[in-house]
């Protein structure tokens, strides 16, 4: 397994863990290439160089000689990578000691998955748990709203073939990556795996959205954008709008299709409600659709149409 980690300017603590935790791992069977984008801190280069000179088989240092951003030194980490599966890690967050071990064993147990994903948790400046994500299986739809996949995901090195990261969706750019290698994954006749363990620590300090998506404010329309590709991608007749939380986006989308002209009726159930009224408003509608509605109140306008045209 090529284990891709870009590296601009982290905590130097922070980095020094990451390594360890990759150089700790109970598989042997990995490589790690760290690219170096142009960091201003010296401390970097010497903390990577020191870590490389241990095991140059296995431990790969790049350094680029000005700062492109996260997509050219990821794209720089997978010219070089040689393994089977590739993965990315982040240069503050923690990989799990058994987690090369654990994807390198589901690809083995599931060739029919030519992606992987796992469970995370985040943690704080100092390694506390703040909160553990367990993880649903595959579901292409929420997928599409939402990038739950997030850490850790590996995939086959033959699905990711010539795809590279792009540029133009940072710093959603890993949501955009992986929706392409889903895509091409599923061209190849593979499916989506989920491994649900904790397998990574995902750093929630200043500058992460880890810790809040207001820390990228420019991620939220990052998402929309990796959304509104994907559906042009795909053909999908629909288009691409952001959640809005208490008035404030985040970082999920919703498709919004056009509506079909269907008869539909809202019929109206509250706490009184019995299974015989139910039945007499079902049989006297001559609607082709029929929503059970508790408090139509707490959607907005188009809710109904929505529904009628999924």
């Amino acid at each position: 397994m090529s284990l891709v980690l870009a590296v601009y300017d982290p905590p130097i603590d922070a980095l020094q863990e990451q390594l360890d935790a990759v150089s700790s791992q109970s598989s042997s069977d990995w490589e790690c290439i760290a690219v170096d984008d142009a960091s201003t801190d010296p401390n970097v280069a010497l903390v990577l160089a020191r870590w490389a000179s241990i095991d140059p088989v296995r431990r790969q240092v790049i350094t680029r000689e000005q700062n492109g951003g996260i997509a050219a030194a990821s794209n720089d980490g997978l010219e070089a990578a040689s393994g089977e599966f590739v993965g990315f890690i982040a240069h503050d967050d923690v990989l799990h000691a058994d987690a090369v071990e654990a994807v390198i064993a589901h690809f083995a147990q599931h060739p029919e998955h030519g992606v992987v994903h796992t469970d995370e948790q985040t943690v704080d400046a100092r390694g506390a748990v703040i909160a553990a994500y367990h993880k649903p299986d595959w579901s292409p739809r929420r997928h599409l709203g939402h990038h739950y996949l997030a850490h850790f995901v590996a995939a086959r090195r033959a699905v990711v073939g010539d795809l590279r990261v792009l540029a133009d969706f940072e710093p959603s750019q890993d949501y955009d990556f992986y929706l392409r290698v889903i895509e091409e994954a599923e061209r190849m006749g593979f499916t989506v795996g989920h491994i649900p363990r904790i397998l990574y620590s995902w750093r929630a300090i200043a500058g992460s959205s880890a810790r809040d998506a207001s820390e990228k404010p420019e991620m939220v329309e990052a998402v929309r954008r990796c959304v509104a590709a994907a559906i042009e991608r795909r053909g999908d007749d629909a288009r691409a709008e952001l959640v809005e939380h208490r008035g404030t986006p985040t970082t999920s989308c919703r498709l919004v299709r056009p509506v079909p002209e269907v008869p539909f009726a809202a019929i109206p159930i509250s706490i009184d409600t019995s299974p015989a009224d139910v039945n007499t408003a079902i049989v006297g509608s001559d609607a082709e659709v029929i929503c059970l509605v508790d408090d139509s109140g707490v959607h907005d306008a188009d809710w109904a149409g929505q529904l009628i045209a999924l």
